[in-house]
């Protein structure tokens, strides 16, 4: 097992909220696939699953009943995100090493906000403010998808 997979464990446990409260209560989801397997994700596959879980939101909340599922799909961001935020990307990895670290911090910066954006997401969709969460994916995830991108894909 990897060093990182109980923590990657225990964030798996704690962004799925254990404790929840009204409809939505569920018991925690279990790890996206792309962590439940042997050996370190790769970052194409952590961020292949971003991918597919930010058209399962959007589908989720433009139908009704879907919060649960975009529930679902926000907590596996979450935590697909964490693990993400501590890969180097391979456009980073090859520059030479002066230029290396400040783009790393650029790109862990972008990660947190995108954490910081999911976490609003998942209140929105807990509190049943749909709209709100819809208006979020396509609004700032996107952009910041978009934005990250451009400069590291």
């Amino acid at each position: 097992m990897s060093s990182h997979r109980p923590m990657l464990l225990v964030v798996a446990l704690l962004s799925a909220g254990l404790v929840a409260a009204g409809p939505l209560a569920r018991p925690a989801p279990a790890l996206p696939a792309v962590l439940a397997s042997e050996g370190q994700p790769d970052l194409d596959e952590l961020m292949g699953g971003l991918k597919t879980n930010l058209k399962t939101l959007s589908q989720s909340l433009s139908s009704p009943g879907g919060a649960q599922r975009a529930l679902v799909a926000v907590r596996e961001m979450q935590v697909l995100s964490i693990a993400a935020k501590g890969a180097v990307p391979y456009a980073i990895a090859e520059l030479p090493e002066a230029e290396r670290a400040p783009e790393l911090v650029a790109y862990q910066v972008e990660m947190a906000r995108l954490l910081s954006e999911l976490a609003l997401l998942e209140v929105d969709v807990l509190q049943g403010r749909s709209e709100a969460a819809l208006e979020r994916v396509t609004g700032a995830l996107r952009k910041l998808r978009d934005d990250s991108h451009d400069r590291w894909q």
